[in-house]
């Protein structure tokens, strides 16, 4: 039988007031907010996905290192244990001499020390020490690399160069992705000389996988240390002010572009200037010796030069002027000083007795070149002006500042 009316269901009615607009616009926000979690859940996953590979995205290690008769002949084959216990496969070659350099080559991001083999062959020959080895998970070496890793290996390698050189120079040798590993090495260990090939693209680039700060840039560029990336001194300078003071580390925008911004428009430094900036940076320059900028003005007041003096009889009362490069006064001298000066053609050994030292005290003790008179003398194939006369070259120098190496 049926039941009751009253348990019985009422029927559903719907409500004429009530539009179905509103169901719909719910069911397209639901849809559009599950795209947007999968497009968000993508998007984490490819991130994670590239931090997790980045490394694969950098280094590229192969192995299978050849025997190392097969590509050098006489060079020694050994490992070098880092300080976390990974093992380095090196192959190195004694310097001729024991003076003669010993050079680390720090690979690129490919390959293997094999395919340096004919780098250090020529440096070999040419009788510098040399050290090639693999970072850790290249070649027959054990581990997988990474920045801190990389650094680890750096130390290491160069511990090892000083263990079979000792007393040798050190010059580290950087290409591409190992520039950025030798420069790090730089920083906290300095080399004798430190040579960098196909190393960065813009001074930015160099920066941000350098990771120097502002004030290190910006004494690099004083230095022209960055003439490599093509850039005036002036022009360096004024982008490295531009860099980060503490650069930050930012590993998923490393394989990123790195533009410098618009270069500067401005003039460039002349020759003596730019020797003048060497003179102020590093305290010498290759391009051009400062005397020589006044060599004219010099022969107009009878100065002699270094080489001029060769021809100068004995005995003879004759001007000479040039850099102090050296001031010492031996206990056993009885006051007397010896200063070499040193010009464009060469040095100039003077004598200068302690009344001459006294009269002219300012300019001894503080003043970076002079213009010397007094009395050539020769003995024993020793040629040197015995000093009556000083005056203050410096002045004519104007802005140049050298430093001499003064003992007693």
């Amino acid at each position: 039988p049926a039941p009751p009316l009253s348990d019985r269901h009422p029927p559903t009615r719907r409500d004429p007031d009530r539009s179905t607009d509103g169901c719909v616009a719910s069911d397209l926000m639901s849809g559009w907010l599950r795209v947007l979690l999968w497009s968000l859940g993508g998007v984490a996953a490819l991130v994670a996905l590239l931090w997790t590979f980045q490394r694969r995205l950098i280094y590229f290690p192969a192995g299978n290192v050849p025997p190392i008769e097969s590509l050098l002949s006489g060079w020694v084959e050994t490992t070098v244990t880092t300080s976390d216990g990974e093992r380095l496969g090196v192959w190195y070659a004694e310097p001729a001499t024991a003076d003669a350099p010993i050079v680390i080559v720090f690979n690129g991001n490919a390959g293997t020390r094999a395919g340096r083999a004919p780098l250090g062959e020529a440096l070999a020959r040419s009788g510098y020490g040399v050290v090639l080895f693999d970072y850790r998970g290249y070649g027959d070496s054990t581990g997988s690399p990474s920045e801190a890793g990389l650094a680890l290996d750096a130390r290491s390698v160069r511990d090892f160069a000083v263990d079979i050189a000792p007393g040798s120079p050190i010059v580290l040798f950087g290409e591409s992705l190992g520039a950025a590993v030798a420069i790090g090495l730089a920083a906290t260990a300095p080399p004798d000389a430190l040579i960098l090939r196909s190393p960065f693209t813009s001074l930015a680039d160099f920066g941000r996988r350098t990771r120097l700060g502002q004030a290190t840039i910006e004494r690099l560029s004083r230095a022209a240390a960055l003439a490599s990336l093509k850039q005036d001194r002036r022009v360096a300078l004024w982008q490295a002010l531009g860099q980060e003071k503490k650069p930050q580390h930012q590993p998923l925008f490393d394989d990123q572009p790195a533009d410098d911004d618009q270069d500067a428009l401005l003039p460039a430094l002349g020759k003596q200037e730019e020797v003048f900036a060497d003179y102020r940076s590093i305290g010498l320059s290759l391009r051009a010796h400062p005397i020589s900028f006044y060599r004219s003005h010099l022969d107009e007041l009878r100065v002699s030069s270094a080489t001029d003096l060769r021809d100068r009889p004995n005995d003879r009362q004759v001007r000479v002027a040039g850099l102090v490069i050296l001031r010492q006064r031996p206990s056993t001298a009885k006051g007397i000083t010896f200063v070499t000066l040193e010009d464009e053609t060469g040095t100039i050994n003077l004598v200068v007795k302690p009344h001459i030292w006294e009269r002219y005290y300012r300019i001894v003790r503080t003043r970076p070149a002079w213009i010397a008179h007094g009395k050539l003398e020769r003995r024993s194939g020793v040629t040197h002006i015995i000093v009556n006369r000083l005056e203050d070259l410096a002045e004519k120098l104007g802005e140049l500042k050298t430093k001499s190496r003064d003992f007693r």
